[in-house]
């Protein structure tokens, strides 16, 4: 059983997930919505909104951001300075601080290089990024220099 699977089958969570800062669900325990994207768009809002507040308080990087409603509790957790980020849904009776614990004990662990070889946009970005470099550096060849204006 990997990571992903032991949080999911905690007993108090309802739901995991697991997402790239792209906006792609790279993982999930269970079926979110028919958009995907727009979910995982508006947790990284949510995240976003987050580290504003905590950066205007002077309080640092938020490490684990949570939201209480009636039903339940939603966690969300940036990894690797916000490149990925997992969401946990907690039923409203949940030890909220016990469940917080155990996914800072076991997220903080595992590796960018981990993450990033379950990401499915790995090879665009990669390629995007040196396609990129490559425009850059041809623009750059092109581009006069003093010597010859």
């Amino acid at each position: 059983m990997d990571w992903f699977d032991r949080l999911s089958a905690n007993r108090f969570v309802d739901a995991l997930m697991l997402a790239n800062a792209q906006g792609n669900l790279m993982r999930a325990s269970r079926p979110f919505s028919n958009d995907d994207e727009l979910l995982t768009s508006m947790l990284q809002a949510f995240e976003v909104l987050a580290q504003t507040i905590t950066s205007e308080f002077g309080f640092g990087a938020a490490r684990m951001i949570q939201l209480a409603t009636e039903d339940g509790h939603i966690l969300l957790m940036p990894l690797h300075d916000s490149a990925y980020y997992a969401a946990a849904l907690l039923r409203r009776n949940a030890p909220v601080n016990l469940v917080m614990a155990e996914l800072e004990r076991v997220l903080s662990v595992i590796s960018y290089e981990e993450l990033r070889a379950i990401d499915p946009d790995r090879e665009l970005i990669a390629a995007e990024a040196s396609e990129l470099i490559e425009a850059v550096e041809a623009w750059l060849r092109s581009y006069p220099t003093e010597d010859e204006e």
